[in-house]
């Protein structure tokens, strides 16, 4: 007669037998169609799945409704990656129980397990994914701690460092350390080409770390030294001319170097040779310029300071043979305030008056682009008292009161006139702000004793 032996058995998904419900040996079956399982318990008081593999796109017993947790060494076919990975339970994480699959794209696979290859065939690099310290990540092969061709030797360090007189060889050239006791790396010229010479990168006593970024794009570096203070080309330290000329393509024609703002010289700049200072025309009308050159023969240096506003209208630049420019009018104007070669002033007062008490002597000049003056007196015979002086003074409507006129200088603008037969000649003084219009000029004299009769010649007043 036939005997049928029934096991623990349940129907429940991912429902698992505790150790408590088995004995040593004993088995139990679940027969639930999504998460099947054979269970027995083992010496140790464990519960062991022996089969089959679960194949789903969540990790068996995610959702335990008995036991929790897994069972060494138990399998499972993970859908949930493309293709499917097989993994088997450590004990403590499920790993992959194959090398990985391998994968030829211009793209990374979207969802890689540890353990899988790729081969980037826009740029002929080959991947491998691994989780190491910094996460999951594609690696390039190749790299630090792997073994390319060459010769010397390949250690992984900490930050995949190199350590030891390392060589990396492919059909383009040489990168390596060129001492284990040295710093930097070597760029050895290209195959084919004279394979001794190098280009060295070697750094200085860092005080933090620097980054070069190279431009997304075709760059030649020419031979030279970049000595930078920082991580842009604006940090880069002071460069020669014969360094600069090695990255100007057309430092010595008529190529144009172009700043991305205005920039700001802080010392003197000096144009050789004759070299002119150039101002070019809008682009859309030519390429013609204007301007300014020093004489090819300088007898000593000489520097002309601009003045600090702009003038009026018509005015001109002018010096004051000092090296200092100021606006100033068209040439010397010249006011003739009395025309007679021999003029008496008979009884000269002590007083300010008009010249030798008469009207005779308002003149009406334009002084609008002037910025100096100064008088002109032809003292012929017979001299004035100790104190007599003339002074030019201005008004600005017409008046034949003494007192109505006033100082046109920012000095007073006299000569003293106890003297004979001398040309007097005062010195240039700035116009004041009021007279540089359209106004009227007088003399005026003071100081005399009432007594003595000085004679004049030609009076005249100038303006620049």
């Amino acid at each position: 007669m036939a005997v049928n032996f029934l096991l623990k058995r349940s129907s429940t998904a991912s429902k698992r037998p505790t150790a408590a419900q088995l004995d040593i040996g004993e088995l139990s079956l679940n027969y639930d169609a999504a998460s099947p399982g054979i269970f027995f318990e083992d010496d140790a008081g464990s519960v062991r799945k022996v089969g089959p593999t679960e194949v789903s796109a969540t990790a068996p017993n995610s959702t335990p409704a008995g036991q929790a947790g897994n069972s060494t060494g138990e399998m499972w076919l993970d859908t949930s990656v493309t293709p499917n990975s097989l993994k088997i339970w450590n004990g403590s994480a499920w790993v992959a129980a194959s090398t990985g699959s391998y994968t030829e794209s211009g793209t990374a696979p979207g969802t890689p397990s540890v353990g899988d290859r790729w081969l980037d065939t826009d740029n002929g690099i080959l991947y491998t994914y691994v989780d190491d310290a910094s996460g999951d990540q594609w690696v390039e092969l190749g790299a630090p701690g792997f073994s390319p061709q060459g010769s010397g030797d390949v250690v992984a360090a900490s930050n995949n460092a190199f350590t030891g007189a390392n060589t990396f060889t492919n059909t383009t050239g040489q990168i390596f350390r060129p001492a284990a006791t040295q710093d930097g790396i070597l760029l050895r010229g290209r195959a084919g080409g004279t394979s001794s010479y190098t280009v060295e990168l070697v750094p200085t006593t860092l005080s933090a770390s620097r980054t070069i970024t190279l431009a997304n794009g075709d760059t030649t570096l020419q031979a030279g030294t970049m000595a930078t203070t920082g991580d842009t080309l604006a940090q880069f330290a002071a460069t020669t001319s014969s360094q600069l000329a090695g990255v100007i393509s057309d430092e010595t024609g008529s190529g144009v170097l172009v700043f991305g703002t205005s920039p700001s010289f802080t010392t003197s700049a000096t144009l050789a040779n004759q070299a002119s200072a150039r101002f070019a025309e809008a682009s859309g009308n030519g390429t013609n310029y204007v301007g300014f050159q020093a004489p090819a023969s300088i007898a000593a240096n000489l520097t002309w300071t601009l003045p600090a506003t702009d003038g009026t209208s018509g005015q001109l630049l002018q010096t004051n043979g000092s090296g200092v420019l100021n606006w100033g009018g068209s040439g010397v104007l010249r006011v003739t305030m009395n025309a007679s070669s021999a003029v008496t002033w008979s009884n000269m007062p002590a007083a300010a008056t008009l010249f030798t008490g008469s009207t005779s002597y308002i003149q009406k000049a334009d002084l609008t682009n002037y910025t100096e003056c100064r008088l002109l007196v032809n003292k012929t015979s017979t001299s004035g008292s100790t104190n007599s002086i003339l002074r030019l003074e201005y008004a600005t409507a017409y008046t034949q009161t003494a007192a109505s006129y006033i100082q046109i200088g920012t000095t007073a603008l006299s000569v003293a006139i106890n003297v004979t037969n001398q040309y007097l000649v005062s010195g240039w003084t700035p116009l004041v702000s009021g007279a540089k219009a359209d106004v009227f000029l007088t003399i005026i004299g003071s100081g005399g004793d009432s007594f003595a009769d000085p004679i004049f010649g030609h009076i005249v007043a100038e303006f620049r």
